[in-house]
């Protein structure tokens, strides 16, 4: 009898890393117009983007970015200095630009990253 579980991957195929992950959540965006929710949630993409951090992660393959709706989730696979240097990078634009606020969360996750 095969025993072998043939679903999106059993326990010993699934790969852990550890994810350094930082939350960046956008002050006020529930009181904000639908047009101006997505005209800031541009901006902040492009600040995100433009980070040294980012585009560096991005280039080797560890970074993953999810969407959360009123800002992101940037989950970091190097080094746990990477949010943290990410955020920094993102603060001093946003002290600049001043058009919106930026509340920040750093935590350290398991990530599973399953078979295709």
């Amino acid at each position: 009898m095969n025993t072998q579980n043939t679903s999106a991957g059993t326990e010993s195929d699934l790969q852990l890393e550890i994810a350094h992950v930082l939350l960046i959540d956008v002050v006020g965006y529930s009181k904000l117009l639908v047009n101006e929710e997505i005209e800031l949630l541009e901006e902040l993409n492009r600040l995100v983007r433009d980070t040294e951090c980012f585009r560096a992660a991005e280039a080797s393959g560890k970074l993953k970015r999810v969407s959360t709706g009123d800002g992101m989730a940037l989950l970091f696979f190097h080094s746990p200095e990477e949010p943290v240097r990410c955020a920094l990078e993102i603060a001093g634009p946003c002290k600049v630009i001043r058009t919106f606020r930026c509340g920040w969360e750093f935590t350290v996750d398991q990530s599973t990253e399953l078979p295709m």
